[in-house]
């Protein structure tokens, strides 16, 4: 993986930049987690979709985490807070359509959790896990 990383390393960075202001750290917070996951590198395309996705979910994670709590940074329009609202509603009620299985897996991916520790952990194989998120990613896409 380290040669395929050295390879690919500026095209990362400019992927992480879409989502952080230091996207080098980003990058090798990514590494980091990848090795500690224990992944191997098995196809360019592969490591490229799982590096790709560990840098999004990390940026998310690194915004939660350092998030001002209890601070408003700026007023946020009572339309737009309107509107917001209308769509968790919409969202919620399209998630209670989902089967319980579907939703669950959806839920724990929407709080970053890794897919893959699930499925060791849990003994649920990676396929099943994966296609319960793509049915559940097409029910919210197709109705909301």
């Amino acid at each position: 993986m380290n040669d395929w990383l050295t390879s690919n390393y500026s095209r990362l960075v400019v992927y992480a930049s879409k989502y952080s202001n230091a996207p080098h750290d980003l990058v090798h917070e990514a590494y980091i987690a990848m090795v500690e996951a224990g992944f191997k590198h098995q196809s360019d395309g592969q490591t490229d979709s799982y590096f790709k996705r560990v840098i999004y979910t990390r940026s998310h994670n690194l915004r939660k985490k350092y998030a001002a709590s209890g601070v408003e940074l700026f007023d946020v329009a009572e339309e737009h807070e309107v509107d917001r609202r209308i769509s968790i509603e919409q969202l919620d009620s399209v998630i209670r359509l989902m089967d319980e299985f579907d939703r669950l897996i959806f839920d724990l991916q929407l709080q970053g959790q890794n897919m893959r520790e699930l499925s060791e952990e849990s003994g649920i194989p990676l396929s099943t896990i994966y296609h319960a998120l793509c049915k559940a990613r097409k029910v919210v896409r197709d109705n909301v």
